[in-house]
């Protein structure tokens, strides 16, 4: 004879819900930082690192603006974000 299944609880499924749920936004998560690199990385994967080349004209309170302007994905999205709370003329005088 088969073993009783057990009732599941209220809570068991609430647990298995969120499980399944983080499991699913943790996949599509990588999937959007392996996608955002694809074309752009070193090996393995790897994001390259790349050289920072300020010109030694760059004027010391313009070099936030330009390198603002090279920004690109999600370090695009995380600078977007900060001028919408903070405002352009506060995060451009980051140090």
């Amino acid at each position: 004879m088969p073993p009783k299944a057990r009732a599941l609880t209220q809570a068991t499924i609430k647990r298995m819900l969120t499980s399944r749920i983080n499991e699913a936004f943790t996949a599509d998560r990588a999937r959007r930082v392996n996608a955002s690199w694809a074309g752009k990385s070193g090996q393995g994967g790897v994001p390259a690192i790349r050289k920072c080349t300020f010109a030694s004209e760059c004027a010391e309170g313009k070099k936030v603006k330009f390198t603002a302007a090279t920004l690109q994905g999600l370090a695009l999205t995380w600078w977007n974000s900060k001028v919408a709370t903070m405002g352009l003329e506060a995060v451009n005088h980051i140090p």
